[in-house]
Parts: C-alpha cells; structure tokens; sequence
C-alpha cells in the first residue's frame, strides 16, 4: 500500500475550498463526498486513529480498504472562493450522486447542521433493532474521580423542548429493559437511590384527620399519592412541618409520630 503520505502528495488537485469524492479503488463507483478548506489536510483527518474509531459508514469502508492494502480515488468536482458556498455545494452534489443510484457512505445531507438523510436514518433503525440498543458506558467501570466530574458536567444543563422532542424521536420504536414491565416500589425506590444517592419519600407515613387521629398508615408517600391523587412532595413538605395539611389532611412519619404531637 503507498505510504499515506505519498498517497495524499500524489493528488495532482486544486486544494483550496473544494468539493472532493472519494471512489472505489476496484469499482470506480463514487462512495463518498466531502468538503475541505485544505484538501490535503483534510484526507489525512480521514485516516487518524482517533478518527476511525468512530462507527460509521464510511469509517467502515475506509478500514475494509485499509485491511485489503486499499486507499479510495480521489478526485475534486467543484471548487468555490468562498469557503461558506461550500455547504450548498456539498448537500447539491450528494443529491446528485445520491439521485443516480451511487451508494454512498455520507451519513447527512451535507452542508452545515448536521441533518441525517432518511436512508441513513433507516439504516440506524434498522441496526438498532437488529443488534438492540447498547448503552454507551454498558460494561465499563468509572473511578470514582470520573463519576464525579460526570456528575459536575451535567449540573444545570437543561434541554430545550426542541431536542427534547428529538430525543423522543429517536427513541420511537426502540424497545427497552423496562418496556411492559411493573415495576414494585421497592424497586423504584432503589432506582432512585442509585440516581440521587439518597431515598425521598420513601418511610411509612401516617394520614391523619386534622383533630390529628390516625386515619390509616402508608408503606409509602407515593401510594397515598396514587391512591388519594395528592401530591407527595405536599406530604413530604407536612411532614417536616413546612406545610400545615395537604388534601384536607394532616401527614405526619411514622417514626416522628407520638400521642403529644398535636397537643
């Protein structure tokens, strides 16, 4: 295989904001296409370690060729003075190679965003149900330094409605561990725990009517929530003595409770 180097010295092309495709080396058929304010630097970003690590299409094809002694043809189709009229360029060109049946490794339709094609939105959906959907972390073990620099990073971040409802998209159709399963309280509140480090309302709490007799005791503030359609933050918040009732009754722990209390 020639040399990478030599390889990318060897491309007899105008290098400057252009559009550039690469081809099969056996078949001549058109795999991909790219833009690239410096050409040369920008096929040698191709071939980095840390670049083909990533899982896609074309990093797949590239590593086929790389396995078998290959490198793709390459070959320049349009230039521009201005590097910002590269965009329009890229999403045209990828319609066009796209239009005449050519099958090609691009995972967008070019051009800046970063909008998936509906072919290569199939195919993840496709992947995804055939392999089951993998959590990115499943299996590694984080130090507890890591764990916490996680957790910092992810402070005060809030998602707009809009990639709420992107998430939302892209999960449609995707079956998980918990999909159809009923889940005990008991579990829940384990969840919880391990989300937040500690149980939230989850001791045994007395109902009581506001003379302060015992009307019946719950397991949990989330079954008198379900059961009395309450809000067990407003329990939660009677109890510790923030709030004076909620629904019309008094709550009060089980562990906190004596015959003096409403004295």
């Amino acid at each position: 295989m020639i040399p990478l180097r030599e390889y990318v010295d060897s491309i007899n092309e105008p290098i400057i904001n252009v559009i550039y495709i690469f081809s099969d080396p056996i078949t001549n058929e058109v795999r991909y296409i790219g833009k690239a304010k410096n050409l040369l630097k920008r096929i040698l970003n191709h071939y980095k370690p840390s670049k083909l690590k990533l899982k896609t299409h074309k990093n797949n094809w590239l590593k086929s060729l790389l396995e078998n002694g290959l490198r793709p043809n390459v070959c320049v189709i349009d230039s521009s003075i201005n590097y910002c009229d590269l965009n329009s360029l890229e999403i045209k060109w990828i319609e066009y190679y796209t239009s005449i049946g050519c099958d090609l490794t691009n995972g967008t339709k070019g051009g800046d965003g970063g909008m998936l094609t509906p072919e290569s939105i199939e195919k993840m959906k496709a992947t995804k149900k055939r392999v089951g959907q993998k959590y990115w972390a499943s299996g590694r073990k984080f130090t507890d330094e890591h764990k916490k620099n996680i957790s910092i990073s992810k402070e005060g971040v809030k998602l707009s409605d809009k990639h709420k409802e992107s998430l939302s998209q892209s999960h449609k159709g995707i079956n998980t561990w918990s999909k159809g399963v009923k889940l005990s309280d008991e579990t829940k509140n384990k969840m919880s725990k391990s989300r937040t480090g500690k149980i939230k309302n989850t001791e045994p709490v007395y109902q009581l009517d506001l003379n302060g007799n015992v009307i019946k005791m719950w397991d949990y503030p989330t079954k008198a929530e379900k059961e009395l359609n309450l809000n067990r933050s407003k329990i939660h918040s009677v109890c510790t003595g923030k709030r004076k009732t909620t629904g019309g009754f008094i709550w009060c722990y089980v562990k906190d409770y004596n015959i003096n209390l409403f004295n």
